[in-house]
């Protein structure tokens, strides 16, 4: 929405946060609780969305929480976050925090609920990662789905020990699990 008003000729095709928002919302309906956004909270530009996405929400009447998932405190499936007031009951929990970081976290946290086992809705499960990695191109001739868009789109994908990528320049090696650019590997 910000952008748009500056290319005149263009318009958005849809409001993709109104319509997360809309999704929280109603998982969220009739719970008596709030909608937690985990996220790794020294990162600035991951709490500016938290907290864009948290206005929106307060907008329509449902409350929100800003929090560490090392804040997290799970009982027979449910989550409640622990903040200087006690604790606060979920009725919705998004992940905005990498999934291979939460093995990091103490056990008694109970992030492994972010996986499996957890009884209120979570946005962006631990099982999310299988499609998250780079390597998930890897398997797609294995998979029943077809997936014409991404095979149009993405460049080839291979193991990088079925590769020459240390004598051919064309190769850029990425983690499988990288962000913002780190660790990428050009010849």
């Amino acid at each position: 929405q910000l952008i748009a008003g500056h290319y005149p000729g263009t318009q958005m095709v849809g409001d993709p946060a109104a319509v997360y928002v809309n999704a929280m919302q109603q998982a969220a309906e009739n719970r008596q609780a709030a909608v937690a956004f985990i996220h790794a909270t020294s990162y600035v530009d991951d709490r500016q969305v938290m907290i864009y996405l948290g206005q929106l929400l307060a907008q329509r009447g449902v409350p929100s929480l800003l929090a560490s998932p090392a804040d997290l405190q799970w009982s027979d499936g449910y989550a409640q976050i622990a903040d200087a007031g006690g604790t606060r009951p979920v009725s919705v929990l998004v992940r905005f925090f990498p999934a291979e970081w939460l093995p990091n976290l103490d056990r008694r946290t109970g992030w492994n609920h972010c996986f499996a086992g957890a009884r209120i809705p979570l946005s962006n499960p631990g099982k999310a990662i299988l499609t998250q990695t780079k390597r998930f191109p890897l398997v797609w001739d294995k998979l029943k789905t077809p997936l014409p868009t991404w095979q149009a789109f993405l460049p080839e994908t291979c193991d990088p020990r079925r590769v020459p990528w240390q004598c051919d320049e064309s190769w850029v090696l990425k983690p499988a699990l990288g962000r913002i650019g780190e660790s990428i590997g050009l010849r």
